[in-house]
């Protein structure tokens, strides 16, 4: 499993401090909900800023200055505490659109939703084939994080490179857990697989990646090769 380097960044506004911290490890947000409630725990217990917090409990986090980031950062959490409100915002490298949106709220609805004891999350998966009038919608009920989804890409494009299969067929008979679904369907994530407008690409298809939650926010868009580079 490829490492997913991350910047932590914590901002007290009582304090008006700013502290940075770079982990080389694993950093997916269901893993950093991890290291998030394990500071959350030890702050509840001591009253100490998060920024002290933190790498008393990860011990992988490196203190970094702003001024000087390591360039293989690929996921940002940035947690802001104004009067006790503690607000996150996480973004993610995406190689066509820079710094991309994931998610942004409070920090107890993202531990609600990604830490290790939640729910499975669900995603819809699209295929807009060529030469059809109308996509086809998949349903899957678990291993859909970014490094699930990228894992299902994998193998996915591993037979649809030996076969005659299209990119659908292809989806369906290496993800056997996942049925066919109307195309109103909620679900926590969104993949959409589009034919490449490049005819110079060499990929057939492009990626787009959302995270839903009260709203659809792009956080990958780009071929699917790279999201499998990225994520798997």
């Amino acid at each position: 499993m490829s490492t997913t380097p991350a910047l932590y960044t914590f901002h007290d506004d009582f304090m008006n401090q700013t502290d940075f911290f770079y982990d080389d490890r694993f950093n997916l947000p269901q893993e950093a909900a991890h290291k998030l409630q394990k500071t959350r725990d030890f702050h509840a217990w001591n009253f100490r800023r998060y920024g002290e917090c933190f790498p008393q409990m990860i011990k992988t986090a490196e203190k970094v200055k702003a001024t000087n980031l390591p360039n293989t950062i690929r996921w940002f959490y940035t947690l802001k505490e104004h009067n006790k409100d503690l607000t996150l915002t996480v973004k993610t490298l995406c190689p066509s659109r820079g710094k991309a949106l994931f998610y942004q709220g409070s920090l107890d609805d993202f531990l609600v939703q990604f830490s290790p004891s939640s729910k499975p999350l669900s995603a819809v998966y699209t295929f807009h084939p060529e030469g059809l009038e109308n996509p086809v919608h998949f349903l899957s009920l678990k291993d859909n994080h970014p490094d699930g989804a990228a894992s299902r890409f994998n193998v996915m494009n591993k037979l649809y490179f030996v076969t005659t299969m299209t990119y659908g067929a292809a989806f369906v008979r290496t993800n056997q857990d996942v049925t066919f679904t109307p195309s109103t369907q909620q679900a926590d994530y969104l993949y959409t697989l589009l034919p490449s407008e490049n005819e110079d690409d060499g990929e057939d298809f492009m990626l787009r990646a959302y995270s839903q939650g009260t709203q659809a926010r792009l956080f990958f868009e780009g071929s699917v090769q790279e999201f499998i580079t990225l994520y798997a």
